[in-house]
């Protein structure tokens, strides 16, 4: 239930909508971490609709069933292609 700063690297902005559920900055970016950092700290209600828009994302997106079945469908296109090779 917490806004996010994060860098765009890898997965992370898949799972962080910038300026919906956090702030996505460049990596190293010492001056966007403080822009951004400020930014929520100057503004309680942007920080409570982002941390609650972040938890729903999560919530719907990343646990349960989903990702189950998204795992086990990964793993069977594995197997399929594993077996496609023999």
């Amino acid at each position: 239930g917490k806004p996010i700063i994060a860098t765009r690297v890898g997965g992370i902005p898949e799972a962080i909508k910038d300026r919906e559920t956090g702030i996505l900055i460049a990596p190293r970016d010492c001056h966007a971490l403080t822009k951004g950092i400020l930014e929520l700290l100057k503004d309680p209600e942007k920080r409570k609709e982002m941390g609650e828009k972040g938890k729903q994302r999560a919530l719907q997106h990343f646990v349960g069933e989903r990702m189950e079945k998204e795992y086990a469908s990964i793993n069977d296109e594995c197997i399929v292609s594993e077996l496609a090779g023999y």
